[in-house]
């Protein structure tokens, strides 16, 4: 059989497809009772945890390698959504995910770590309530409840709480940073790719990512034995018409940070946030808003902005070596590498384990470019190169309908392209429009630089739909000199759904720069991504305006 890198994970996540329902492996036993002081080997076992309202939740507990007398502080893992818990280190987080093998990895360096099936999933009780505030999250508290009343030789602060940190990921991220609202026992948090604004970051401007939506309905209720009633309500099932209605929206926004925040509650705990530029379903901008949120609170809170997260499968995105989910394994910050498992640990180290600086050399803010490049910010630079995009006429619909076939060919025909000078920025005009993907050209990169940061709009948009409101997809470009392909910025697109003007900020994107390079703004009627929404079969859009870009090489 054919090894190639990558290929372990990928069979390993297919055959983990057709077995997410099994989730428990070891009987349910409490050896954590009568431990006493003497030396401990590491070792790990499943418990029953009950919850505030009568039901049960699943967890394994990772019991530390312990000298004599020696204790420990404890890290609560939490799954993504559709998953469960990390049952053992062999496992599917222990091997696939960050926040599992991070968990694992915290395990063999002195931690209790609890990984709990949240409810409905795996082998906990309940109905799936997407992560509600009085079940989801308040279970955090349960879970936190239990860990004090039985785990013995917890390593506790001169009040005898114990020292509690806890990480996860996407719908874990979440019960991450709402159990820290919520309850200030939490020491430090990890989340990772999550989200701030739910209904924001699921349905930009109203439009349901529906390639997710598709997603996340089949996963929630498969795995967890069509637990997930609320999905089958008419308010959800609606969301496959296109639109997200008032009735999911303020369902989602009581599930989301920003309620609480624009509240003026905040996370209670020291946070470091890992999220991703080219993340399909919670983009950068989420892991920013949790970061700013954070920093009102008297708490060290950081941000690393790395480049994947939710990736939609190939061909809807680039392959980056697994499908659905996947991060990169370290981030380049100022020509300095961290191992993002290392650092979690590290970060934990210094926060729960009192270890002084260990983790001081992690950024307040990192954005990562490439795989082995990225650099220490301030802030995200805002848009403020300002570009005029005159009128462009774009077919709804069918432009970039056929990108995904038209591609490759751009690639080919590229090899045999051998430009040595850009054409001047005067001399391009607009590509596509038609049956791809629309290209209008605003710049062109005088010398290998960056760019990083939030574009910002102010564009007319009009349609010759007369039924309805048609949708056109916007994005920022990239087209280099010696090539046909263009490729888009952190693969982010926004939806102008319908006739009217828009000011607003695009996703934040990043992208490392060579001389040569035109950038401009992409403009189509779909996406994969927005699969179930096609609008305007036969019908144009027109748009003009203004478009700002971050400063290239705009650091600090």
């Amino acid at each position: 059989m054919l090894w190639y890198p990558g290929f372990k994970k990928i069979a390993i996540t297919l055959v983990v497809i057709l077995l997410l329902a099994g989730c428990s492996s070891m009987d349910v036993k409490p050896h954590y009772q009568g431990l006493g002081q003497q030396p401990t080997e590491a070792t790990y076992f499943d418990v029953i945890i009950p919850t505030h309202d009568g039901l049960e939740l699943t967890a394994t507990v990772f019991q530390p390698a312990l000298t004599e007398g020696e204790t420990a502080p404890v890290i609560i893992h939490a799954h993504g959504f559709g998953a469960f818990r990390a049952d053992g280190p062999v496992s599917v987080y222990g091997q696939l995910i960050l926040s599992g093998e991070a968990a694992v990895e915290a395990w063999r360096h002195g931690y209790w770590v609890v990984s709990y099936d949240s409810r409905g999933f795996g082998s906990s009780d309940g109905q799936v309530h997407l992560m509600d505030p009085e079940h989801e999250v308040r279970d955090v508290s349960s879970v936190i409840n239990w860990i004090d009343d039985f785990l013995p030789r917890l390593h506790r602060n001169a009040d005898a709480k114990p020292y509690i940190g806890m990480l996860g990921e996407s719908y874990g991220g979440g019960a991450t940073i709402l159990g820290s609202m919520m309850d200030a026992r939490i020491d430090a948090i990890v989340p990772i790719t999550t989200w701030y604004d739910l209904p924001s970051a699921f349905a930009p401007n109203g439009l349901v990512k529906s390639h997710w939506a598709f997603l996340l309905f089949s996963f929630g209720n498969i795995n967890s034995f069509f637990d997930f009633d609320m999905m089958f309500e008419d308010a959800y099932l609606d969301m496959f018409g296109g639109y997200l209605n008032e009735t999911v929206r303020q369902d989602m926004a009581i599930r989301s940070p920003s309620f609480y925040c624009d509240q003026g509650k905040t996370v209670q705990a020291d946070a470091l946030f890992i999220q991703g530029f080219s993340d399909a379903l919670f983009d950068v901008s989420q892991g920013y808003d949790n970061w700013q949120c954070a920093r009102r609170s008297q708490h060290d809170t950081r941000l690393l902005a790395i480049l994947d997260g939710h990736k939609a499968i190939w061909p809807v995105q680039s392959w980056t070596g697994m499908p659905l989910y996947n991060t990169q394994p370290s981030i380049t910050c100022d020509g300095q590498s961290f191992a993002l498992q290392d650092a979690i640990v590290r970060w934990f180290d210094e926060k729960l384990k009192q270890h002084a600086d260990v983790a001081s050399d992690i950024p307040r803010l990192c954005a990562a470019t490439t795989d082995d490049q990225g650099y220490v910010l301030e802030d995200l630079p805002q848009g403020v190169e300002d570009f005029w995009l005159p009128s462009s006429e774009v077919n709804l619909v069918q432009s970039g309908m056929f990108e995904v076939i038209m591609s490759p060919l751009d690639y080919l025909a590229s090899a045999f392209r051998f430009d040595r000078e850009p054409d001047p920025i005067e001399e391009q005009s607009m590509r596509g429009g038609f049956l791809r993907q629309a290209f209008v050209p605003l710049t062109v990169v005088g010398q290998a630089d960056h760019l990083i940061g939030v574009p910002k709009i102010n564009l007319h948009m009009t349609t010759t739909d007369s039924d309805r409101d048609g949708v056109l997809l916007i994005g920022i470009g990239v087209r280099q000199m010696d090539s046909f392909q263009v490729k888009v910025v952190s693969e982010q697109f926004l939806p102008l759904t319908g006739d009217g003007v828009y000011r607003q900020t695009l996703p934040p994107i990043s992208h490392q720069l060579q001389a040569g390079d035109t950038v401009g703004l992409v403009l189509q009627g779909f996406s994969g991504q927005y699969f179930w929404n096609p609008e305007g079969w036969f019908a144009k859009a027109s748009v003009q305006g203004e478009v700002w870009l971050p400063k290239p090489g705009a650091l600090r």
